[in-house]
């Protein structure tokens, strides 16, 4: 083929698939790289976005009955996540970095927790058994950590609770604060590895603190060693004066 061949087929669609040459598809692929790259084209995309990420909170009664399909949530949290990066996204990294900060001093001076109640009556004092069926043996809701592709369910609990006292340099006879401890993942876990260690769980549910000290009574821990206070963080009314002078506060349920 020669040049003046080649030029004219750079101008010519394939009547078939059979018909594409190499050149044909790098050419189709560097125009719609081009197209996709102009602003217009990248507005419009973000503005769908932006849609489709608002009608998705006219979907959540549906979700909340249990009616739409796991693949379907999954989806539309990738695109209410993709929709808040766009939201987050400025022209310039300083006016990027402004926007963080901006971000990181509203929640300086807001609550440390907000909405309590609604909290409680939605999860925190649902009753232990409902969790028996929906997390692993450590009852953890926080990401757990899988280290090789033959990692169960069970062994990425324990193997994240480790990873955390690894990063904290957790020492046995350290006081320790697990802020907002939940079912007891780490205090419990806290409890098994460094058993001289005094640990104080924080939470906001009454049936939490009776789970975590029953389950540590009947796994032979130093119940002793461990305290869980139920108060609301955000406004504790001097209960968490206990936690003064501890070694280390560690908060992976909250």
């Amino acid at each position: 083929m020669n040049l003046v061949d080649l030029s004219r087929s750079l101008l010519i669609l394939p009547a078939d698939y059979k018909d594409v040459r190499p050149h044909q598809l790098a050419l189709g692929f560097a125009l719609l790289r081009l197209i996709a790259s102009t602003s217009i084209v990248e507005k419009f995309s973000e503005k769908v976005l932006n849609w489709a990420s608002e009608f998705s909170d006219v979907l959540l009664p549906l979700v909340y009955a249990g009616l739409v399909p796991d693949f379907l949530i999954r989806f539309g949290i990738r695109v209410r996540l993709y929709d808040h990066l766009n939201i987050l996204k400025a022209k310039s990294v300083e006016q990027e970095l402004s926007n963080k900060m901006e971000i990181i001093q509203s929640l300086k001076t807001m609550p440390i927790a907000i909405e309590t109640d609604a909290a409680n009556a939605q999860h925190y004092e649902v009753p232990a058994k409902f969790y028996d069926l929906c997390l692993g043996p450590r009852k953890k809701y926080s990401s757990g950590l899988w280290p090789t592709e033959s990692t169960t369910f069970e062994e990425s609990e324990v193997a994240m609770l480790d990873h955390y006292c690894k990063l904290a340099e957790v020492k046995d006879g350290m006081k320790i604060v697990d802020l907002g401890c939940g079912w007891g993942s780490l205090t419990l876990h806290l409890a098994e590895r460094f058993p001289n260690a005094k640990i104080t769980g924080i939470s906001n549910s009454h049936s939490q603190r009776e789970y975590i000290l029953e389950t540590a009574k009947k796994r032979g821990y130093n119940v002793s060693n461990i305290t869980i206070v139920t108060c609301n963080v955000s406004d504790d009314k001097g209960a968490l004066d206990v936690v003064k002078d501890n070694d280390l506060v560690m908060t992976v349920e909250m």
